[in-house]
């Protein structure tokens, strides 16, 4: 198992590259031009799951484009959960009929993320499509009263992309969540992929203004005592202002790139990489080249997946050690630099990287009182 050898223990598998919306900040959109064929079938996706957990895989990040217009989702998740691993799973919540909530509720499953983007369809709208937030809002509305009715211990949860649509109605997706019980609510960064990256000039916010938007969400935590938040987490310099500031406690973990290390990537028909950013694996290692290519879990027969030649050739070429980063500005000068947060080493191998959100924090941090320190 790869528990003996290593400490990879998560997979997040984009099980479907089809979906019925067009988001405008869809980091996915494009990224599955290079199949050959759209997804696995139940009984294919079913030996995927069995070598997982043989090398040592235990929990599973489900993704899409949207992981439910899978014909065969419900027979995956059910199986996976009896296999034992903890899934957690995200949906645009559009295409989950009400007479599988039940099912759904008592799967076994861990969490489910709805993507929520607005507080009302003049701000979701404008971003996911007409008509999305109340079809969105009325499934987790159904699947919330199916959990209490079932006393179930699902978390049903709600991730927000941060863009300029969306910065001033970020409190009000907070009371949003409060108000139908929600379990987390997480605010995600936007990533620079897909649909995003065509339209930068209405999407994209400036550090500062981003810094401002979770602040003024901090400020409201306190308050809310039954929502757990998980805001810009990948950020452990925002984590300790927050905390000395506001006292907020948002969950601590690894940060940053865990190609290799923490997790590995599996597309929608089984092909297997260090990272979704790779794409599918390294061809020239001592360059930092990468290109589209796969290596199908299903070829590796008996071989586990941590003997793949681009694990170690990734660990060697881009290891996670200050070395790596000593030209990236700010993170080689991080007391967290290695410790908790691992920067993408394909952006390291460039140099000169700027992290303006850790800056403001730093300098955010320097202006507390004694106090407050």
């Amino acid at each position: 198992m790869v528990g003996q050898k290593g400490t990879i223990r998560t997979a997040r598998w984009d099980i479907y590259p089809h979906c019925n919306l067009n988001c405008i900040h869809c980091c996915a959109e494009g990224l599955f031009n290079y199949l050959n064929s759209d997804y696995l079938e139940a009984e294919s996706a079913i030996n995927l799951l069995d070598k997982l957990w043989r090398d040592g895989i235990t929990h599973l990040n489900m993704l899409g484009k949207e992981p439910f217009l899978h014909p065969h989702i419900y027979t995956i998740l059910q199986y996976a959960c009896k296999r034992g691993f903890q899934v957690d799973i995200t949906t645009n919540g559009t295409t989950i009929k009400d007479s599988d909530t039940s099912l759904l509720v008592n799967l076994g499953l861990r969490s489910i993320y709805f993507s929520i983007d607005g507080s009302s369809p003049q701000v979701n709208d404008v971003i996911r499509g007409e008509g999305v937030f109340q079809k969105a809002l009325d499934t987790m509305q159904t699947l919330l009263k199916e959990k209490e009715r079932e006393k179930s211990s699902l978390m049903v949860n709600v991730n927000t992309v941060l863009t300029k649509m969306n910065a001033s109605d970020i409190n009000n997706i907070v009371d949003l969540c409060i108000a139908n019980g929600v379990s987390l609510f997480k605010l995600s960064h936007l990533l620079d992929l897909g649909n995003a990256s065509h339209n930068k000039m209405s999407l994209y916010l400036e550090p500062r203004e981003e810094f401002q938007v979770a602040e003024e969400v901090m400020k409201n935590i306190p308050r809310h005592t039954e929502l757990a938040f998980d805001i810009l987490s990948d950020r452990p310099m925002f984590l300790e202002y927050f905390y000395k500031k506001y006292e907020a406690v948002l969950p601590v973990r690894m940060s940053g790139c865990k190609a290799c290390s923490k997790e590995i990537y599996i597309d929608p028909i089984g092909g297997i990489s260090p990272c979704l950013a790779s794409s599918a694996g390294f061809s020239d290692f001592s360059s930092g080249y990468y290109e589209h290519y796969t290596t199908s879990i299903f070829d590796l027969k008996d071989k586990p997946i941590y003997e793949l030649p681009f694990f170690e050739g990734f660990k060697s070429a881009f290891s996670l050690t200050k070395d790596t980063y000593s030209s990236y500005v700010p993170c080689n000068s991080c007391p967290y630099l290695t410790t908790i947060c691992y920067p993408c080493p394909l952006d390291s191998s460039k140099g000169g990287h700027l992290e303006e959100l850790c800056l403001i924090a730093e300098e955010e941090l320097d202006k507390l009182t004694p106090e407050e320190r």
